[in-house]
């Protein structure tokens, strides 16, 4: 079985870590597995993990008609010489390029993973109906459709980008205390100050404005002492530093870049903070549910899901930095309350969200689509009574 992932120039961020796995369980189980990937940290950590990297330079994620007609042009013959047996692909623009070309390619099974969608819940109508179009076009050019949580699988239902029996939901998975290192972030905060972490992209959808609004409400009245430290790199850090200096925080929110050891970075917090507007199923979330922290996270469906309706994290609406800064308060205020939603975090990781169950998951997908389409390739070699 010869197996690609494709992600393109996709940035290297929470999902990153769970498509490596997949991959290097493949080649764990005697199946040759590649990954289909530009950007140069991604690869870096693929190829650290013993990984096939594919650096075909042909998906990007900005939007250039001709360059990306040249660009699936090249795909489709890469795929057409190499003779895969499974794509699978991942990211928006790589899933809707991937899988046309795929399926031109005649690639036997075609698996899609929504990692989130390029809209979400409160998007405007045209642009919801505008994506699920796109959507639903690249969905008939694949064999089966993954989301990582169940309210997008159901949603995508409702927008009819794909049928039921085509669509199985299989939520992201991390692995608790992945790393024993200890986090390289900015100074300690002083003593007695709480460490308040925020781990993702520094992208729009990621919320962080609201987190820096937050913080100057708290910076401004009096209240326990307390650090914010936002830990992950992307196109918004100048905008975002520059609003910490005109606010006036920037002894208590720290921007600290890119962070490769996330497990150790988390586990030195003492509160952890997601303000997302858009996910799919935040790896940060799980991450820090896997550590057994106390954490708040906004009311969007997936976060609603991942905690148990709230049980596992103080959940707040998204785009509201006056319920963000409560939040933090009631949290830093109240130990006991934090130890208890920290305690039920931890339960529902363990419950719910381990890599081990997602990748079991995944291989079960994969044996039933390829007994379906390939049996005859998919079966292992029959030996001779001699043994070879």
């Amino acid at each position: 079985m010869r197996i690609l992932h494709v992600v393109g120039d996709s940035g290297f961020g929470g999902a990153s870590r769970g498509i490596v796995a997949l991959v290097t369980q493949w080649t764990e189980n005697q199946w040759e597995a590649d990954l289909l990937a530009t950007d140069a940290t991604f690869q870096e950590f693929a190829r650290e993990a013993g990984v096939k990297v594919i650096p075909l330079d042909c998906i990007w994620r900005r939007v250039s008609p001709i360059k990306d007609l040249w660009g699936a042009l090249r795909l489709y013959r890469y795929l057409r010489r190499e003779r895969y047996d499974v794509v699978h692909t991942h990211t928006t623009k790589a899933g809707f390029v991937g899988r046309i070309c795929a399926r031109l390619a005649r690639v036997p099974v075609i698996i899609h993973t929504v990692h989130g969608f390029a809209f979400h819940e409160t998007s405007p109508s045209r642009k919801i109906l505008f994506y699920s179009l796109l959507e639903r076009m690249a969905a008939r050019c694949c064999t089966h459709v993954v989301t990582v949580s169940h309210f997008h699988r159901q949603w995508l239902i409702d927008l009819g980008i794909a049928s039921g029996d085509c669509v199985t939901a299989i939520p992201n998975g991390v692995f608790a205390g992945a790393s024993g290192g200890e986090a390289l972030l900015a100074d300690a905060p002083e003593h007695g100050a709480t460490r308040i972490v925020c781990v993702g992209r520094l992208a729009r959808e990621k919320g962080l404005e609201d987190l820096i609004d937050a913080a100057t409400l708290m910076r401004n009245r009096p209240g326990p002492r307390f650090v914010i430290e936002i830990v992950g790199d992307g196109l918004l850090r100048d905008e975002l530093e520059t609003r910490c200096k005109s606010a006036g925080v920037t002894d208590c929110v720290r921007l600290t870049g890119f962070q490769a050891d996330v497990c150790a970075v988390l586990r030195s917090a003492d509160i952890v903070i997601q303000p997302s507007i858009r996910e799919g199923l935040s790896i940060s979330l799980l991450e820090g549910m896997a550590e057994g922290k106390p954490i708040i996270a906004t009311s969007i469906s997936s976060n609603v899901e991942a905690t148990g309706g709230g049980r596992a994290a103080l959940l707040v609406p998204p785009h509201c930095p006056e319920h963000l800064a409560f939040a933090m308060e009631t949290l830093m205020l109240d130990p006991e309350y934090a130890r208890t939603i920290a305690a039920h975090a931890r339960e529902r990781f363990e419950t719910h969200y381990t890599l081990q169950r997602m990748l079991d998951d995944y291989k079960r997908l994969y044996d039933r689509l390829c007994d379906q389409k390939i049996p005859e390739r998919h079966r292992p070699p029959v030996l001779s009574e001699a043994g070879f």
